[in-house]
């Protein structure tokens, strides 16, 4: 190996040494920021609910009130994803699988999210029947929400 040939392949091992290093330090991050993030959400949604069980509200509120629920769940959802991404990256990451899922449950969760935007995307779930999967309901909630988001945006 000629010194030239020597110090490129020095180079390469010290720019994989640093990648690596940084790899660590996004996994920690992402990890530290879900953490600090899921607090903040937690307390958030607590003073929701308690808000919304209120008889004595003015019209109109209690929908609205669903709305930031709704709203607040998908920032729980991301930082979650957060957590599964920490996960994923460390080979830690498994599904959460549930028998007899209801298909069409999480279809209509996901149409009543996005009824509060009419102006944007009008959705119909028509089942026929009753289809039940056993499957991770959060993922699959997930990947419904992305496909109606995504159908929405183009």
């Amino acid at each position: 190996m000629t010194d030239e040939e020597a110090a490129t392949s020095q180079n390469y091992a010290e720019q994989s040494r640093q990648f690596e290093q940084l790899l660590i330090q996004r996994q920690k991050w992402l990890g530290d920021a879900a953490h600090e993030l899921r607090g903040p959400l937690n307390a958030a949604a607590m003073s929701l609910n308690i808000v919304t069980r209120r008889d004595d509200l003015p019209d109109g509120v209690h929908a609205t009130l669903r709305n930031a629920e709704r709203h607040l769940l998908h920032m729980s959802d991301l930082v979650r994803d957060m957590f599964d991404t920490a996960k994923l990256e460390n080979d830690a990451f498994e599904l959460s699988m549930t028998a007899d899922v209801a298909v069409h449950e999480i279809v209509a969760e996901i149409a009543e999210e996005f009824a509060a935007y009419p102006d944007v995307l009008s959705l119909r779930s028509v089942p026929d029947r009753t289809i039940t999967a056993t499957l991770d309901r959060d993922r699959i909630r997930q990947v419904v929400r992305n496909v109606v988001s995504n159908a929405a945006k183009y």
